[in-house]
Parts: structure tokens; sequence; C-alpha cells
């Protein structure tokens, strides 16, 4: 695990020094780039443009089970998660404690901490269901994202390498 995470950082870095280095490089990653954001954006204009079919819920909710599972796997195999656990916790271990237990305490608080966090929003968002899947603030919410996006998009053409 460990030489996956030194292999992953590497590429990383790697790929940022050619980026550094090469105008070619960085000029297609940030073409690419404004590609994604306009193709999202169109996708958007079109979803607001088109009228939707009556009684169709606008967003289908997965099942308890299958997001759980997906958020539990999306952490578990990223890298970057336990790179902070490995880089960040052992700073607040006291002097003299088992350091396993003591890690994988702070480690299940982290989580928890995140659960409440989020639980509060998802919540606050229920009375709102009935205005998000009726006919006309999805449609506008779709306008104004495709229209930002669109933005980003041309503003990261025309955007223009420092240095």
């Amino acid at each position: 695990a460990q030489d996956a995470l030194i292999f992953s950082a590497l590429r990383g870095s790697r790929l940022g020094a050619v980026l550094a280095v090469s105008e070619l490089a960085y000029r297609c990653l940030q073409l690419a780039g404004a590609a994604d954001l306009i193709w999202l954006g169109l996708g958007m204009l079109r979803a607001a443009i088109r009228p939707r079919e009556p009684g169709l819920p606008r967003v289908m909710a997965p099942s308890a089970p299958n997001w759980f599972l997906r958020g539990v796997m999306t952490n578990l195999l990223n890298p970057k998660a336990g790179v902070f656990y490995i880089s960040f916790l052992p700073q607040f271990l006291p002097v003299g404690v088992s350091v396993v237990p003591f890690s994988v305490l702070l480690a299940g608080i982290h989580p928890s901490m995140g659960l409440i966090f989020f639980a509060a929003p998802t919540a606050a968002t229920v009375p709102f269901q009935n205005a998000l899947n009726g006919p006309r603030l999805p449609r506008f919410l779709d306008g104004v994202t495709g229209s930002v996006l669109i933005g980003f998009a041309l503003r990261l053409l025309t955007e223009r390498r420092v240095g």
C-alpha cells in the first residue's frame, strides 16, 4: 500500500513538472478542461430549455445501501484519505498512550463529525423537495448553472499562462 502511495505521488509530481515546463501540455490540458465545461454547460442548457414530461421526478433517490456502500468504497479506495490519516493524526497522539487504539479512535471521530455535519444540510433540503421536483425551479437552476459553466470555460480559454 505504501508503494502505491509513493508511486501515485511521483506520478502526480511528474505530471505537474511536465505541465510546468511544457506550454503545449499545459494548453492541451486547458483546452480539454474548457471543452468538458462547455459540454456540461450545453447539456444543462438543453435540460433547461427542453420541457420535462409531467409526473416524472427530476431526481431519483438511490437506495440507501447503494449510496452508503459507494461512499464507503470511495473513501477506502482514495489514497489521499490514507495519506491524511498517516500524516495528520500522529501530531494529536498524547505521550504515553497506546498508538493503535488511540489512532483508531481519532480516525473514527473524523467521519463521525463529517456524518453529523453533512446530515444537517441534507435534512434542511427536505422542505424544498417539492420545489426541486417541480417544473420551473430545476429548469431555472440548470440554465443558470449551464451558463456559469460555459462562462468559466470561456474564461479558461482566454486565460494566458503567467511565467
